[in-house]
């Protein structure tokens, strides 16, 4: 499994959940990223267990962040 086919495979199935709200990837680490509300949900650690060992050997880093929202111009 490619990092792109484990960024893909973890869209389809975790986005949305646990405040998961974005994926991405730092090729050069290695890396997904998992962009969350909050990195103390309980939900959240429960998916990481899973999540981890799904996309092995790739590294898993969350990062916490609020979800981007578009805004009309001008505002």
């Amino acid at each position: 499994m490619t990092l792109e086919t484990a960024k893909n495979k973890l869209r389809r199935k975790y986005l949305g959940e646990a405040g998961i709200h974005a994926i991405g990837v730092r090729r050069s680490e290695g890396t997904l990223c998992l962009y969350v509300d909050s990195k103390s949900d309980p939900a959240l650690q429960e998916l990481l267990e899973s999540i981890i060992k799904e996309i092995s050997p790739y590294q898993v880093r969350t990062v916490e962040e609020s979800p981007a929202f578009a805004t009309p111009e001008g505002l």
